[in-house]
């Protein structure tokens, strides 16, 4: 009996086994990750930055459609929820803004090692509410300067990216002195966004991923701080070691790499991971 190695084989019998091999192994991959009809519907937790609100609201309205997936999202600034998973919290996924607090989860083994990622970055906005008389596209960054801003909202630079981002902005510019005391200091940046619509702060500084929102827009308007002033916002994700919604968890990532995911995501002002 003759007994043929793989390295004997011709080229098209080849082809044909290795192309039969990764089929299996695509309906293996799919069966694991919550596909319509393949798997059993999971009810997904999200730890998520609020720099990412409207961005993931749009995104798990997509995915629960496409899927049978249900997606509980829960937003505070990245520390927040970094200490709620330190204390004991049940999530399945964690995205950030800042990277210090997946690595340091992935260091101490509170999530699975190999599954940190890094997706993109987010510049930073000036925000006003619509109605407001101030000319931004033609002030600029001197429409913190102007007499009737009293108040300038900002995330707090010692809780979160963005908030350190627009200190650097206003030193990039050398307005940091110059508007110390209008300087309005809170824990998110929705929370900083929230009190230019309550009348509390005139302006606000917070991520582009907010302020592209249509019901931002509808609300408000914006100007874009060159990129060049200060530190993007990067967002990076983990997959956490006690998750209970596994597959979920990962046709939720697979969907946010998908085109669709890439389209909304490029929609709300994130460019591409550098």
């Amino acid at each position: 009996m003759r007994v043929t190695n793989e390295r004997h084989r011709p080229a098209a019998e080849r082809l044909i086994r290795r192309v039969l091999t990764f089929a299996f192994a695509s309906m293996l991959f799919f069966s694991t990750i919550g596909l319509p009809g393949v798997s059993q519907a999971e009810d997904l937790r999200i730890a998520t930055a609020t720099e990412l609100k409207f961005l993931f609201e749009d995104l798990s309205k997509q995915f629960q459609e496409k899927t049978r997936h249900r997606v509980t999202l829960i937003f505070d600034s990245s520390g927040a929820l970094f200490t709620k998973i330190k204390d004991g919290e049940s999530f399945d996924l964690f995205f950030s803004s800042d990277l210090r607090y997946p690595k340091r989860l992935e260091r101490t083994g509170e999530a699975e090692s190999g599954t940190l990622y890094r997706y993109g970055s987010s510049g930073l906005v000036i925000w006003l509410p619509k109605e407001s008389k101030l000319d931004l596209q033609k002030l600029q960054m001197n429409v913190l300067l102007d007499p009737t801003v009293k108040k300038v909202a900002i995330p707090d630079p010692s809780l979160v990216p963005p908030g350190q981002a627009a200190l650097e902005a206003l030193r990039h510019f050398k307005l940091e002195e110059q508007i110390q005391t209008k300087i309005f200091l809170s824990g998110t940046s929705w929370m900083a966004a929230r009190y230019v619509e309550s009348g509390a702060a005139e302006v606000a500084i917070i991520p582009l991923s907010l302020a592209a929102a249509p019901a931002m827009q509808a609300v408000g308007r914006y100007w874009e701080i060159p990129r060049s002033a200060y530190p993007l916002i990067e967002v990076s994700s983990v997959l956490l070691s006690d998750a209970r919604s596994r597959n979920a968890a990962r046709a939720f990532l697979l969907y946010l790499n998908s085109k669709a995911g890439r389209d909304l995501m490029h929609l709300y002002g994130f460019l591409p991971p550098r």
